[in-house]
């Protein structure tokens, strides 16, 4: 019985299904693209937060007349001991 190879005629090979790998790489690149957004989101509300914060201690130490008051840093890490 004579057999012939399939390297002879590309046209008979099966075809690479990437699809899946296709879909698996799209959805990594969104979900990172997603990540990244919601992290500056993030980043932006504490920014204007910040802001608030110091904007408002300005407003109490000018209407106390400049008394000093206890120094909070803002832009640390938050303890709750303190």
């Amino acid at each position: 019985m004579q057999s012939f190879s399939r390297t002879d005629a590309p046209g008979t090979l099966r075809r690479k299904d990437e699809t899946r790998k296709n879909a698996r790489a799209e959805l990594k690149e969104r979900k990172a693209a997603e990540r990244n957004t919601k992290e500056q989101e993030l980043r932006r509300l504490k920014n204007l937060k910040a802001q608030a914060l110091k904007k408002k201690l300005e407003e109490i130490s000018a209407l106390s007349g400049g008394a000093e008051l206890d120094v909070v840093d803002l832009d640390g890490k938050y303890n709750c001991n303190t």
